[in-house]
């Protein structure tokens, strides 16, 4: 814990293999894991960099190339989409980040489908029954793959779902509140979350959804004497 970075630290591989050795980095050095730009000290913004200039490098060859529309809209759902959307389930960009990346495209993808780029934003993202080009949102996708990501951890009731748990249960606890964070999202919190945790609660109060859970188990009983504090303003209030 206290090796300055760049200095090495020698992992034992078992009796007849070679140390592994791992370089020491700073917590706000972005490191490539699983395709996922990620930093320990929860920084996303070299992920954003680098979905930008993806994205940037997608219109480009939308503008080169000639392509009918039934082979863009190919190219956008098969490539562009997928790559794009590959690391929203650990992703927490704001609302207005999440509109930075796509909106870079837009003007190509609109040109690509025969669109004029006049033409309304709400109605060009509605589904294709209502005339649109149903072109998924990142915002939208980062909430809901979230949600599953978290729901998956937490039904599977692996080492990764009773980490999510602890998770949420300090942060009740930080928060004053009896309640789980995501049983009323839409509340003000004293105290609020951050990062992955933050990223969900806003999309379900922005959805106008919540979770509850109907197991008393998930969180753990207070000690003898404990009080929730935001609760207790909230009642006598």
């Amino acid at each position: 814990m206290h090796d300055p970075p760049g200095s090495k630290i020698a992992l034992p591989c078992g009796d007849l293999e070679p140390p592994c050795q791992i370089t020491c980095k700073n917590c706000n050095k972005v490191h490539r894991t699983l395709g996922v730009h990620l930093a320990p000290n929860g920084n996303w913004n070299q992920e954003l960099k680098f979905l930008r200039n993806k994205t940037l490098c997608f219109a480009a060859k939308l503008k080169k190339y000639f392509l009918t529309m039934h082979e863009a809209m190919v190219a956008i759902r098969t490539w562009f989409e997928s790559s794009i959307f590959y690391s929203s389930s650990v992703t927490c960009f704001s609302l207005t980040q999440s509109k930075q990346i796509q909106k870079i495209a837009r003007p190509a993808w609109l040109r690509a489908l025969g669109y004029s780029l006049v033409y309304p934003k709400a109605v060009a993202y509605c589904p294709m029954d209502f005339g649109g080009i149903a072109i998924a949102l990142l915002p939208v996708i980062q909430g809901v793959k979230s949600l599953e990501a978290m729901l998956g951890h937490l039904c599977a009731e692996m080492e990764v779902g009773k980490m999510v748990m602890i998770g949420l249960e300090y942060f009740r606890l930080i928060a004053g509140q009896s309640a789980c964070p995501f049983s009323n999202p839409a509340i003000f919190m004293a105290y609020d979350i951050k990062d992955w945790y933050k990223s969900i609660r806003s999309f379900l109060a922005s959805t106008d959804s919540c979770i509850l859970f109907c197991t008393p188990d998930y969180f753990l009983s207070k000690c003898m004497g404990d009080i929730c504090i935001i609760d207790k303003v909230q009642s006598s209030s």
